[in-house]
């Protein structure tokens, strides 16, 4: 028997799951950071910072994967970007005037209402793909 699922609960767990990925990449790359800047104060000795620097840049790899992972056609929406986006589009815009005026505060230009899916967009030109790339590499 297939469970009924409120669009808008859908929507706000797969919101809350992406906010929740999204720090855990900030938390890793911040330890990261303060391991490499704080190396020479630490007294636990250069194999274990660089083990826990290995260790958050593949947090940080499999997080960004996750939060940029493409939904498949059939399958359960993900909490991705792609996947809260897709649930997006079934839940209606309680206020709909206010639509454009939120989008704006985030330096987005509103074009209208969103219809249609999200493009298929390619990851692999972006900054961060290389980085990426080399820390699955070391798993």
């Amino acid at each position: 028997m297939k469970r009924i699922i409120n669009p808008s609960a859908a929507l706000d767990r797969a919101n809350i799951l992406l906010g929740k990925e999204l720090f855990v990449v900030k938390a890793s790359l911040d330890l990261y950071g303060l391991t490499g800047l704080n190396a020479s104060r630490i007294s636990i000795g250069n194999t274990a910072l660089a083990h826990v620097q290995n260790l958050s840049l593949m947090h940080v790899a499999l997080g960004l994967a996750k939060v940029f992972d493409r939904q498949k056609q059939g399958h359960p929406p993900l909490a991705s970007i792609s996947g809260v986006y897709a649930l997006a589009l079934h839940v209606s815009i309680e206020n709909a005037s206010a639509f454009p005026g939120y989008t704006r505060k985030f330096g987005v230009e509103s074009t209208g209402m969103p219809q249609e899916p999200m493009p298929q967009l390619q990851y692999a030109a972006h900054q961060l793909a290389p980085i990426c790339r080399s820390v699955t590499a070391m798993t």
